[in-house]
């Protein structure tokens, strides 16, 4: 993830789409005010977006479960 400031962003911003869409990536716009923005491809704010919605309504449901269930639910994940 790179960062850049309003001024760079505005001048590059055609490369700066194309890149976060290639690469799947972020970029952090900046600017004096602090008013500071993310630039990303759709799919992946389509993605996260879902991914929110979806753990809302297992809360609303009540599916839940312990810390230590999600633990070893990642650890599954990443270790398989």
């Amino acid at each position: 993830m790179q960062a850049v400031n309003y001024s760079y962003a505005r001048n590059n911003l055609k490369s700066l789409i194309s890149q976060a869409c290639e690469q799947d990536e972020e970029c952090i716009i900046t600017s004096k005010n602090n008013q500071n923005v993310v630039l990303m491809p759709l799919s992946r704010y389509n993605e996260i977006k879902e991914d929110i919605k979806k753990s809302f309504q297992e809360i609303k449901d009540n599916d839940l479960f312990s810390v230590d269930e999600a633990f070893e639910r990642i650890l599954d994940k990443y270790e398989n």
